[in-house]
């Protein structure tokens, strides 16, 4: 399809290009194949470092410049009446979000939440999968806690303890009810970490487990401006997520920094554009 439509006379971009490492390997063992392929492309730009690395190994057309769509992604909207209902219902509680989990280190945070339980027994973690099919399977996980369930049956009672939100289109609302956000994919070795962007916009502090393949560079970029944190078990995450919901002003300082690293992000639409306006 590619060497087709350069035949045909299209000029050719590759945009927001993201690779693991895995799929570089397999480029660098077709080189001349990649060469072939990479350079049909009249404009590359890379979303990352690594990719931006292995593509210019096989095109003479990559950008110098790095930039990520998703980086400027506008914060996610929620609707703001089911909002103010559920703050009501939560009322005083400190709340923690554990967004874009993934079954293969799901048991460690349930692990964090029954550590967190025994600190303070009003905490209420609002969870929600990666993909929302699993919620089944997360209620099934939690069955030995009666007071958890899903958005699709109840809303936010006041003896609720675990609030799966399995339904697509949720994560707004469940970052404005947040007072601490665990992005998921990224306790287990297994995994590559997914977007901070997201609660970054929405202000609102960010955890992350150490595998994080995927974000690298934007990762980095927070971790240097003190705007996230690490943890590497459910020991450790249950650790952070106490300190940080029971201390408001360090709390809000690195929701404050998180903030600003993604604004640090908002004209990377406006360049991509710009370079393929130039093609058109």
């Amino acid at each position: 399809l590619i060497l087709q439509a350069k035949d045909s006379g299209a000029n050719m971009a590759l945009i927001n290009a993201r690779m693991s490492q895995n799929s570089i390997d397999r480029w660098r063992g077709k080189r001349n194949f990649a060469r072939r392929v990479f350079g049909t492309f009249d404009l590359i730009i890379s979303a990352e470092t690594q990719t931006h690395n292995a593509l210019s190994q096989f095109s003479k057309n990559v950008l110098s410049e790095i930039g990520n769509l998703k980086a400027s992604a506008p914060a996610l909207d929620f609707d703001k009446a089911e909002a103010t209902k559920l703050i009501s219902a939560i009322g005083d509680r400190p709340v923690w979000l554990a967004a874009s989990t993934h079954a293969e280190e799901e048991a460690q945070i349930l692990e964090a939440y029954d550590l967190l339980r025994k600190k303070r027994e009003d905490y209420l973690l609002i969870w929600l999968p990666r993909h929302p099919e699993r919620g089944p399977d997360i209620a099934a996980l939690c069955k030995a806690h009666k007071l958890a369930v899903r958005s699709q049956d109840q809303n936010i009672e006041s003896d609720t303890n675990i609030y799966i939100m399995d339904t697509l289109g949720e994560m707004g609302l469940a970052l404005e009810l947040a007072d601490v956000a665990f992005i998921g994919g990224s306790l287990d070795a297994s995994l590559m970490g997914h977007n901070p962007l997201e609660p970054a916009r929405a202000r609102v502090p960010i955890l992350t487990g150490p595998h994080v393949a995927s974000f690298t560079d934007m990762y980095d970029r927070f971790f240097s401006a003190k705007a996230a944190m690490r943890v590497n078990s459910s020991k450790r995450l249950a650790k952070q997520v106490h300190a940080l919901s029971q201390d408001e002003a360090a709390s809000s300082q690195m929701a404050s920094r998180a903030f600003a690293v993604a604004q640090e992000s908002d004209g990377i639409l406006d360049f991509t554009a710009e370079k393929l306006q130039a093609l058109l």
